[in-house]
């Protein structure tokens, strides 16, 4: 299974967000596999810095991960801005999961 799908399961198992939007992701020139990645995350919870711990103590992975929680109140503020750093996650990032579409992309499946 690629290393990202088994990161985006593990995130969905633990913290069961709304969005998990992958917006950075670095390839190991030698083997062209994923060597780091970055995660976004919609999710409704009062202390995000607990989930994000929670999330980086649970899981294991080879590939170096960074992750970035949102609320989704400050999710849908921070788009109506274009020139956020949200609309830039959006824009450029690709959505892994939408629980709204309840099925998971597979975006990233080569590895």
């Amino acid at each position: 299974m690629n290393e990202l799908v088994r990161i985006r399961d593990e995130i969905i198992a633990i913290s069961h967000p709304e969005k998990i939007i992958l917006y950075g992701e670095k390839k190991v020139v030698s083997s062209g596999k994923t060597g780091e990645a970055k995660f976004c995350l919609v999710l409704d919870t009062a202390d995000k810095q607990a989930v994000e711990k929670k999330l980086y103590l649970k899981i294991d992975s080879e590939v170096s991960f960074d992750i970035i929680v949102y609320t989704p109140d400050e999710w849908e503020c921070l788009l109506e801005d274009p020139q956020s750093y949200a609309s830039r996650i959006l824009e450029r990032g690709t959505i892994l999961y939408d629980a709204s579409e309840a099925r998971p992309s597979e975006a990233g499946k080569e590895d």
